[in-house]
C-alpha cells in the first residue's frame, strides 16, 4: 500500500498545513490502496505562490528554447532509463486488478450500481423492446450486457451514458438522418461508423459533432488532440494542440 503523508510544494516535499489523511480506494471493489493527505486552502496557496514565484523570477522564464529543449530531452531520458521499471510496475498492477475484476466483478459496490440499474428501469418503463437483461454474479456484481432496440432518440437512455454494457439500437432511414440522430446529443466526445467506402467514412466524420471519431474502430493515437464537443469539454489534451494549453502568449506592439 502506498502512502503519502507530505505534500511536493516549491521542489521539496513538505508537511501540510493540517494532516488530514485520505483513503484512495479501488473504484471497482472499493480496495484500500493507500492514503494521502489532503490539501486545505493553505497549502493551495503556499503552491500557487512558490509555483508563481518560480515563473515570474525564477531561472526557467530566462531561458532559451534551447535551453528548455534540453532540459525536456533530459526528463525525457531518464523516464526512458526507467521505461521497463515502469512498464513492470503497471503490468504488475493491471494483472492484479484484473484478477480482482474476475473475481468481484466489475460493478460491485453497493451504491455504484444503482445509476446503471435506474437507467435500465428507465429505459424498460419507456416501452422500448429489450434483451438481455438482468443480473449474473450473485450481489449484482457483474451485470449482463443489456440491449435496447426500437429506441427513440429522445428517450432518456439515448441521451445519457450508462457506463455499463448496455446499448441502444435506434433506427434511420439514410445517411443525413443518421448524422443527424448522432448530433442530437449534448455531448460530443466520440463517434463512430463501419463502412467498406472510406471516402464515404470520411464524408460522415467531418459532419458528426464529436472531438474524435473512428472510422473502422481505427485507435486513437497520441500524436492528435483529445477532447470533445458540446457538455463534453473544452480545450484538447495531446499532440501539437495540446502543448498550448501550457503556453502563455504575449503581444508587444511597437
Amino acid at each position: 500500500m502506498i502512502v503519502y503523508d507530505k505534500l511536493y510544494i516549491g521542489g521539496r516535499w513538505v508537511a501540510p498545513a493540517v494532516p488530514e489523511p485520505l483513503e484512495i480506494r479501488s473504484p471497482h471493489d472499493r480496495t484500500l490502496l493507500g492514503r494521502a493527505v489532503q490539501a486545505t486552502p493553505t497549502d493551495v496557496d503556499r503552491a500557487v505562490s512558490e509555483a508563481r514565484v518560480a515563473f515570474d523570477v525564477g531561472p526557467w522564464p530566462n531561458t532559451t528554447p534551447e535551453e528548455r529543449q534540453r532540459v525536456i530531452e533530459r526528463m525525457n531520458a531518464a523516464r526512458s532509463a526507467r521505461a521497463e521499471e515502469i512498464v513492470g510496475e503497471r503490468g504488475e498492477r493491471s494483472t492484479a486488478l484484473v484478477h480482482r475484476l474476475g473475481a468481484t466483478g466489475p460493478y460491485q459496490a453497493g451504491r455504484r450500481v444503482c445509476p446503471r440499474r435506474a437507467l435500465i428501469r428507465v429505459g424498460r418503463a419507456a416501452g422500448p423492446n429489450g434483451c438481455g437483461q438482468g443480473c449474473g454474479a450473485p450481489r449484482a456484481s457483474r451485470r449482463r450486457p443489456t440491449l435496447f432496440a426500437d429506441v427513440d432518440n429522445k428517450m432518456r437512455i439515448a441521451q445519457e451514458e450508462i457506463f455499463g454494457p448496455v446499448l441502444v439500437v435506434i433506427p434511420y432511414q439514410d445517411e443525413d438522418e443518421a448524422v443527424r440522430l448522432a448530433n442530437d446529443s449534448a455531448y460530443g466526445l466520440g463517434g463512430g461508423v463501419w463502412t467498406s467506402d472510406p471516402e464515404r467514412g470520411m464524408r460522415i466524420a467531418r459532419r458528426i459533432r464529436t472531438g474524435f471519431f473512428m472510422i473502422n474502430a481505427a485507435p486513437v493515437g497520441f500524436h492528435g488532440p483529445f477532447g470533445g464537443y458540446k457538455a463534453s469539454g473544452v480545450g484538447r489534451e495531446m499532440g501539437a494542440v495540446g502543448l498550448t494549453e501550457f503556453i502563455e502568449h504575449k503581444t508587444i506592439n511597437i
